[in-house]
């Protein structure tokens, strides 16, 4: 949610030049549990997914996606190297 605020202030603001935005949700699908996992009662929807795009004014604002769906537009598999070992360090 802080991070669809934060967005949305900064198309407000124009700030970076941003005009628009998108928020992905990387969750592994093995990860069962949180995926089907909503905590507010005030939400609709069987999964994370679906509640928050429930709540959203513009759904295509957010994008839920496998690790490996995520990482599968890397087509080099030097890129994919660099990419794995940046989010490593990151994370």
């Amino acid at each position: 949610m802080r991070q669809t605020l934060l967005a949305e202030q900064c198309i407000k603001n124009r700030e970076y030049g941003c005009t628009d935005y998108r928020i992905v949700h990387v969750i592994p699908t093995e990860n069962v549990k949180l995926l089907n996992t909503v905590t507010s009662k005030k939400m609709t929807g069987s999964t994370i997914s679906e509640a928050w795009k429930n709540v959203l004014k513009r759904e295509n604002t957010y994008i839920s996606l496998s690790p490996k769906e995520f990482i599968s537009p890397i087509k080099k598999e030097e890129e994919a190297f660099q990419f794995i070992d940046y989010l490593n360090k990151r994370y």
